[in-house]
């Protein structure tokens, strides 16, 4: 009986590794996605900055700690 525990705790012990293993390759599969996704809409949010004209600031009144203007 004991050589039959013996195996199973061995094979246990491959099924845990090679499932590990492929959560760690899917995990870095989803990683490689999201940060493609991420660059491919930074690069897209460059692109409509660049295309738009600058716009003229406003002029704003400037404020004393004091409380007078």
């Amino acid at each position: 009986m004991t050589e039959y525990r013996r195996r199973l705790a061995e094979q246990d012990v491959a099924r845990r590794a090679f499932a590990d293993a492929h959560l760690d390759e899917l995990t870095a599969l989803f990683c490689d996605r999201v940060l493609a996704e991420h660059d491919e809409h930074e690069q897209q949010r460059l692109g409509r900055l660049m295309c738009t004209p600058p716009q003229p600031r406003t002029p704003r009144a400037r404020h004393t700690a004091g409380g007078r203007p």
